[in-house]
């Protein structure tokens, strides 16, 4: 009688930790991936947004595989902004063709208009160089 009555609530929880990732998937809106490239370094990026209380997307999750090109030393980077405020760094390493996967989130409570990103390279003793911003526009 034990075994049957936790087994049926093993089955009651699995159920409903499905129903509620099944929810919190709904709740998540994809955009198409978009690529940056510049001299040594290649970022494509995926864009996620989620619905905060007030119904408005205020919180944003971006996944990049960065590629460092050239395996010349310098590391590859990529630097993302939501909505103008403070850019944040999502670093790479390893030799060429290394695929690094980095997941960064932030939010705000107006709801979000605009995500973009750029690829870019760090130069010991030289200015980095970077590719003009890749934006997702959300609505």
């Amino acid at each position: 009688m034990t075994n049957k009555l936790n087994r049926s609530l093993k089955i009651v929880t699995l159920a409903s930790a499905t129903v509620m990732l099944m929810i919190g998937a709904a709740d998540a809106r994809t955009y198409s991936s978009k690529t940056s490239i510049d001299t040594g370094t290649k970022a494509v990026c995926l864009l996620e947004t989620y619905r905060g209380s007030r119904g408005l997307e205020t919180n944003a999750r971006i996944s990049c595989e960065i590629t460092d090109t050239e395996a010349d030393g310098s590391t590859p980077y990529v630097l993302w902004q939501i909505d103008g405020y403070r850019e944040r760094r999502i670093n790479g390493s390893g030799p060429k063709d290394k695929v690094v996967q980095r997941v960064d989130s932030a939010g705000g409570d107006d709801g979000i208009t605009r995500v973009r990103f750029r690829a870019c390279r760090d130069r010991s003793f030289r200015q980095d160089n970077c590719d003009y911003y890749e934006t997702w526009n959300v609505n």
